[in-house]
């Protein structure tokens, strides 16, 4: 059944030792090394939340694997402005896979990718493991917060990570994502549930004018060497929809950070 986390922050602590599926997620996570991903809650680390005593203002001060939240450089989310444009080719997607597996991390709900989602960055393929919802929007667009933002974690043969995001407003129902959405009330440490979903359908084509930052997980350990794409142009999901995910999720996003003079760019449009 779905948990108990309308109209507040969630706080959850989950014991998911044992489960290789589950070590792959906890939102934008990881366990300290970009190259090694891994669930702050699955590997025993110390609990965090969205609120209160562990949220976001006093995650580095939870334990020393934290500490990049606070003095880390190029830490994310952001407020995208005035990227500079590069004229550069946009990345091409080629997401095949027909099913995924969705679990509950404890911090969001993950849709776990199977072989065969992929993405080429710069010239470098990558591929999806995972992807989730945080609402609101975590990044913002010229100041802007969207009703909802979708990261797809992604991870090239160098064991680096890119996240793609789309953006998500309120509108019209989205039929590509219901099968995620019908599938929200699987339980914490819950070994997921299998859903028959076309990946293709969930994210645009053919993504144009995407903008390219350097970045971090915007989850403990918030490890950086992270490189974001994100498409300014939002897709539609229903209100119904969205207050589905809010019954399980609700505002799961981390404030944005300092920029730094760190480069924002923006690819052909």
């Amino acid at each position: 059944m779905l948990l108990s986390a309308l109209g507040k922050r969630t706080s959850v602590a989950v014991t998911l030792a044992g489960s290789a599926t589950l070590a792959l997620l906890a939102g934008c996570s990881s366990s300290g090394s970009a190259d090694s991903p891994e669930s702050s809650t699955a590997s025993g680390r110390v609990e965090w939340s969205y609120s209160g005593a562990t949220g976001p203002q006093n995650w580095a001060s939870l334990s020393p694997e934290y500490a990049t939240c606070g003095d880390g450089k190029v830490q994310s989310p952001i407020d995208i402005v005035n990227p500079k444009q590069t004229g550069n080719p946009n990345p091409v997607v080629a997401y095949t896979a027909t099913q995924a597996t969705v679990v509950n991390s404890g911090h969001d709900l993950d849709m776990v990718s199977p072989a065969g989602n992929k993405m080429t960055i710069n010239g470098k393929t990558y591929e999806v493991e995972e992807a989730h919802l945080h609402t609101p929007a975590e990044n913002l667009l010229n100041g802007k917060r969207f009703d909802a933002e979708i990261h797809a974690k992604q991870v090239d043969a160098d064991h680096k990570y890119s996240v793609f995001t789309v953006f998500v407003t309120t509108g019209a129902a989205n039929a590509a994502w219901q099968p995620f959405f019908d599938a929200a009330g699987v339980a914490v440490g819950a070994s997921g549930e299998k859903i028959s979903i076309n990946w293709a359908q969930l994210f645009p084509a053919a993504p144009k004018a995407t903008i390219q930052f350097p970045g971090s997980l915007t989850t403990p350990p918030c490890t950086e060497g992270v490189s974001w794409i994100v498409d300014p142009q939002p897709i539609t999901m229903s209100q119904s929809q969205l207050d589905t995910l809010r019954a399980v999720y609700n505002n799961n996003d981390r404030p944005v950070q300092p920029l730094n003079g760190r480069p924002i760019t923006q690819d052909a449009k």
